[in-house]
């Protein structure tokens, strides 16, 4: 059933290691604890906020690279996509922890771990403990979760070896689900689009 995924997740794994080494050898890389730094620390050291910046820059210039080293796979399922998170998405998340409960104690890595992010819609009918079961046993050492929400269907699996490189997001969609995630997805764009705008009347 995963057998895709897999393929996937095998090809992005090196991808990812190839990549963030160019980055950390990058003049704009910071070697910042992303575990040990929360979102509340962004306000206070500029190289944090700059160096999402750069990585978001540095990641928009790879996107091709990542899109045709998988490209190949598209055939075997419904739709395989990458893309870069928004800057106002950002800055709407980052609003968000700042002004919840835990007032941006939370680590950096945990919040903003989408600055890059893929999905594959898959035709195969699963659950998310299927899914697990599956990772747990073929990748222990990768974090999924259970990221569905309402209307919004679907498990997160991310790339993050270290705590000093932006985690890689993918999002595992099955093709039932396709329609009602992307309204999912619009509303939720529609609730950032709007505080930018309050935000920049204030």
């Amino acid at each position: 059933m995963f057998k895709t995924l897999d393929q996937l997740i095998d090809k992005l794994l090196p991808l990812y290691n190839t990549i963030n080494e160019s980055w950390g050898k990058m003049d704009s890389f910071n070697s910042i604890n992303l575990k040990k730094k929360s979102i509340a620390d962004i306000q206070k050291e500029q190289k944090i906020w700059n160096s999402i910046l750069q990585y978001r820059k540095f990641m928009a210039a790879h996107q091709l690279d990542v899109l045709q080293e998988i490209s190949s796979l598209q055939s075997d399922v419904s739709r395989i996509s990458v893309r870069i998170k928004q800057l106002n998405s950002i800055e709407y998340k980052i609003y968000r922890y700042n002004v919840g409960e835990l007032r941006g104690k939370v680590p950096i890595n945990k919040c903003l771990n989408d600055l890059f992010g893929m999905r594959i819609i898959m035709d195969d009918s699963f659950t998310h403990d299927d899914l697990k079961e599956h990772i747990e046993e073929s990748y222990p050492d990768m974090k999924l979760t259970d990221a569905s929400k309402k209307e919004y269907v679907a498990s997160h699996l991310y790339i993050k070896p270290s705590n000093q490189l932006f985690p890689w997001e993918l999002q595992i969609w099955k093709k039932e689900d396709e329609r009602n995630n992307l309204e999912s997805h619009k509303l939720y764009k529609q609730d950032y689009t709007s505080w930018e705008n309050e935000y920049k009347d204030i």
